[in-house]
């Protein structure tokens, strides 16, 4: 049995939260581990805290959950982080699809959205490597790819990158 730290910054998203939640209950060389559940939105934490420790009383999980709307607190001693925060939220991300779509540009662009998304993925990199250097970044919000390339060439954490677009495989 493993017993490790693992972070969900921005774990606000009940969905991306409660799917890793779920994951981590039945993963049986996780029992004894610690999620901590970190979001700047604090209603939205406590639903997904309240979720999660329903979910792991009901599959009798041997997890300690925590919850907090401090980082540093939440990045610090983690062995695992997964970041699923995107910045704004999906109304600022539909707000500026709005205005690009009326001036012809049709999904793609979010400029200012996309320099935010990005400046804080290398936020959280170089908090790392500050508060639990030897951790894994687990990186799942977009730009996927973009967020690693710049995260890798400007941070000397440890980085994976998982894009949510792959369940599509089974459309094709």
């Amino acid at each position: 049995m493993t017993q490790v730290k693992i972070s969900i910054v921005g774990a606000g998203s009940a969905v991306f939260s409660m799917r890793l939640v779920q994951d981590i209950c039945l993963t049986p060389s996780l029992q004894g581990s610690t999620i901590c559940f970190m979001d700047i939105n604090e209603e939205r934490l406590n639903i997904v805290h309240n979720l999660a420790r329903r979910y792991a009383q009901e599959t009798k999980a041997d997890l300690r959950l925590e919850l907090t709307t401090n980082r540093a607190q939440a990045l610090c001693d983690a062995d695992f982080v997964i970041n699923t925060a995107l910045i704004g939220g999906h109304t600022d991300v539909e707000q500026e699809r709005q205005v690009e779509e009326a001036h012809g540009y049709y999904r793609g662009m979010r400029l200012g959205s996309y320099f935010q998304q990005l400046n804080f993925m290398l936020d959280v990199a170089q908090n790392m490597e500050d508060l639990c250097p030897t951790a894994w970044l687990i990186q799942a919000s977009n730009p996927v790819f973009d967020g690693c390339t710049l995260m890798n060439r400007e941070s000397g954490i440890n980085i994976l990158g998982l894009c949510h677009g792959h369940y599509g495989v089974y459309r094709i």
